[in-house]
């Protein structure tokens, strides 16, 4: 009897070879994350660590009252992997690494969730660019700091729901599929304003386009907006479920736990000038998410990534532009005659919601005094890649598809490398590395508990694996800084109860002046390592 032999078919070795980008995507990360995932850590990403670390010591999973929030307050976020990862492995590097692997999978899976319905062989290659480290900011922020990542996770569960509801097959599963999109847009809305910004809004405007593009507001249009209202639907309950969350977080979360809100944040400037600096910060920002390195010589590698951040912003422009006309059918495509069919509906929510998104976030940067920083551009330039999908499906002319690939993959791979490189061979936290070893080297001079600036504090507990705790101080020295810290560590609360005199440390910068240190017994200065001063003392309390 013979034996059936599985034999792949030419669809199937089609698919393997589109697999294989993000099959190289994944192990690349694996080596950064192994090898030198802990180089570009920063406070704020190391204080996710350290807040993990304080709820399972404090026998919480999701939030605890003994934490000075930042500006949001996030319940779908990296504790949730932290958390009981840290109770079972006491090496945080270890934990960093897996937490990361882990929410890499699950950032492809939602990914897929969202294009579901789409050439498969150009969803799987186009989610090879989430897991690229092409900036500095990208890497940073999403990849190894795994900062944005449960954002982008959210945005692609939010608007892979939204799909399936506008979708005619979703009808069997249309009450689940609503269940899931209401708690999830609660969950956001109480998380903070953030999600506004990344989901309901450019989904709301999203909704209007729709209609706007496909009826027009010529005569008799009206009764066409009313009979296809369901996306507007969608967007609205939506949209009003992550308001009652974010009710919810202004009435009851913040009289138990504290963070900084956005009630501070102001229309900018925008006269004698400013506002043309601001616009071109802005598009500052944007090129530093692709990739451009500022000071960089022109006639170097740097200068070679930094043309290639040029060039990807243009392809994403002709992207969208080639796209467009295709869905759209050019300049008479508002209200025309002829209706859109499901395909083009489908393809037109990808491209209004890039558009809206990306209109949104340059509108609240460009228009707001909030910080200008690239990582705030990660979240809607991603939601380029399902535009890409859809180019690639209709794009008729195999000529401009091979070439605009090439060009694209050659500037990917370019930027990739080059941060990839940069990670290897620059340590960011050498000289917090060493700061860390020499405090742990001698724990009755220097005990396990002390005192630094806010940008060092989280890094070298992490750097310890917790062995270290550090109370971050305000930049005069004469108060605790209160964001992305604990209100007090349960390791400084049995620490100060100890029978004998506890040795405390305090870490500065070199030559920072300590005469205003608000303590209540004088520090001895020690030593100076790495460009630290390290002081050591008895401190009873502030």
């Amino acid at each position: 009897m013979k034996k059936n032999k599985t034999k792949f078919t030419a669809d199937d070795r089609e698919m393997i070879k589109y697999c294989i980008p993000l099959g190289l995507a994944f192990i690349l990360l694996l080596v950064l994350n192994i090898c030198w995932g802990q180089n570009w850590i920063d406070t704020d990403m190391a204080a996710e660590m350290v807040f993990s670390d304080l709820l399972g010591d404090t026998g919480h999973y999701i939030a605890t009252d003994n934490w000075y929030y930042s500006t949001e307050f996030r319940i779908l976020y990296t504790q949730l992997l932290f958390v009981p990862l840290l109770r079972i492995i006491h090496s945080w590097a270890a934990v960093r690494v897996i937490t990361n692997m882990i929410t890499y999978v699950i950032l492809v899976l939602s990914y897929f969730f969202m294009m579901k319905g789409y050439e498969k062989k150009y969803v799987v290659l186009s989610s090879s660019v989430l897991l690229l480290p092409i900036s500095e900011a990208i890497a940073q922020h999403v990849q190894m700091g795994n900062t944005y990542m449960p954002h982008m996770i959210l945005m692609f569960l939010s608007v892979g729901l939204v799909r399936k509801l506008d979708r005619e097959e979703s009808k069997n599963l249309r009450i689940l599929w609503w269940i899931l999109l209401i708690v999830l847009s609660i969950i956001c809305g109480a998380s903070g304003v953030r999600y506004f910004l990344i989901i309901y809004a450019p989904l709301i405007i999203t909704a209007f386009l729709r209609s706007y593009v496909k009826y027009g507001i010529k005569e008799g249009a009206l009764k066409n907006w009313r009979g296809d209202l369901g996306m507007m639907k969608i967007a609205v309950f939506s949209s009003a479920a992550a308001f009652a969350g974010y009710l919810y977080n202004s009435i009851i979360i913040r009289k138990t736990y504290q963070f900084t809100t956005y009630e501070t944040l102001s229309f900018a400037t925008i006269n004698h000038g400013i506002w043309y600096e601001r616009v071109a910060s802005v598009f500052g920002c944007l090129l530093e998410i692709f990739g451009y390195i500022p000071g960089g010589s022109v006639l170097s590698l740097r200068g070679v990534v930094t043309m290639a951040a040029f060039v990807m912003i243009f392809l994403m422009y002709i992207l969208v532009k080639r796209t467009s006309e295709d869905v759209f059918g050019g300049s008479a495509s508002i209200g025309r005659d002829d209706p859109y069919t499901a395909e083009d509906t489908a393809d037109m929510f990808f491209i209004h919601y890039f558009a809206a998104g990306f209109a949104t976030m340059a509108f609240f940067l460009i228009f707001t005094d909030t910080t200008l920083t690239p990582r705030y551009f990660s979240t809607c330039i991603y939601m380029a890649l399902p535009v890409l999908v859809i180019w690639l499906t209709r794009e008729g002319e195999e000529a401009v598809r091979q070439v605009f690939m090439i060009v694209l993959a050659l500037c990917l791979m370019l930027s990739t490398l080059k941060i990839s490189y940069s990670m290897a061979t620059t340590d960011k936290n050498a000289a917090r590395r060493e700061v860390a070893e020499y405090l742990m080297s001698d724990p009755l001079k220097f005990g396990s508990c002390g005192y630094s600036l806010f940008a060092d504090s989280n890094v070298l507990m992490e750097l310890s694996d917790g062995k270290l705790t550090v109370t971050a101080l305000t930049e005069d020295l004469s108060d605790i800084f209160r964001w992305s810290t604990a209100v007090y560590f349960p390791e400084s609360l049995r620490y100060s109860m100890m029978d004998r005199v506890p040795q405390y440390f305090c870490v500065f910068p070199e030559g920072t002046d300590v005469s205003s240190l608000n303590l209540s017994v004088t520090f001895q200065y020690d030593s100076t390592v790495a460009g630290y001063d390290i002081y050591c003392g008895p401190v009873y309390e502030f």
